[in-house]
């Protein structure tokens, strides 16, 4: 589900634009395509024709956000409250502002200031799973693994099929030595979608702390016939394939995690590989 959708109308493509409006419909498309740099230009635009649009300010905060631009979407965040909070705009809650504010605040690892915007955000809409969530990923980046795993379990209670929480969950689980939960709540999202890489290259390290050797290898065999590209997980089978007698598969692996910018793995295999 996009954000954007929370409070971003979709209007007819018009390319001869003439209000505001009508440059907001184009950025939400070109966000929504990933187009950030030209969502951006576009809600610029809107805003030369109306400078107090929130939901102009809003999304260039969004697209900000989305290209690491944390500080300057700080500040469109800052405008759209002071501006809601003056006019009391109908129909349209903060929450989205308080939430995008505290993905901004995480993303300059602010974790306290973070954590406030998004449960600001809650507040105002307590049953959005998406606050949850990311509040939980910045408890778990803050070492807060027990209340990580409560935002979790609240967004998996509002979604039972949310894999990225289960994902999540299970690594608050392994951080905080609950490996038999972690287990679970990995095997459960493998369950949840088959077809994506990043529960069994999980399931697979942590079968690698268990000292399932072979267990790892097999998870880290399917998360890389889907993700070629994933350094760790070429780490890890490396490092796991060193305790079997496959010690030169492990080796060329080390290697290839090397070569994806795992640079630990050039020590291990200084140690190890001939």
């Amino acid at each position: 589900m996009k954000l954007l959708t929370l409070f971003f109308v979709i209007l007819p493509i018009i390319t001869d634009c003439q209000t505001a409006d009508e440059y907001i419909d184009l950025a939400v498309k070109e966000s929504d395509l990933g187009n950030n740099l030209r969502a951006i230009d576009y809600t610029n635009k809107a805003l030369l024709l109306d400078s107090i649009n929130v939901v102009a300010l809003g999304l260039r905060a969004h697209c900000e956000n989305q290209l690491g631009q944390y500080i300057q979407a700080i500040s469109d965040l800052n405008k759209c409250l002071e501006i809601f909070n003056k006019t009391k705009i109908p129909f349209l809650e903060p929450a989205l502002f308080y939430f995008e504010r505290g993905i901004a605040k995480f993303g300059l690892k602010d974790f306290p200031s973070a954590m406030i915007d998004m449960t600001k955000a809650i507040t105002i809409e307590p049953e959005n799973k998406d606050y949850y969530y990311k509040r939980g990923l910045v408890q778990i980046a803050a070492k807060l693994y027990t209340g990580a795993i409560a935002d979790f379990d609240k967004a998996i209670s509002l979604d039972m099929n949310f894999y990225d929480a289960y994902v999540s969950r299970g690594l608050a689980n392994q951080n905080a030595n609950d490996f038999e939960n972690a287990m679970k709540d990995y095997t459960k999202a493998i369950k949840i979608d088959p077809n994506k890489s990043y529960a069994f290259e999980r399931r697979g390290f942590l079968k690698f702390m268990l000292e399932d050797y072979y267990g790892s290898i097999t998870d880290l065999n399917t998360s890389l016939s889907m993700d070629s590209e994933s350094g760790q997980a070429y780490f890890i089978r490396g490092m796991a394939k060193g305790f079997t007698p496959d010690k030169t598969g492990g080796c060329n692996d080390l290697r290839k995690a090397g070569e994806l910018g795992m640079v630990a793995a050039y020590e291990v295999i200084k140690a190890n590989c001939n």
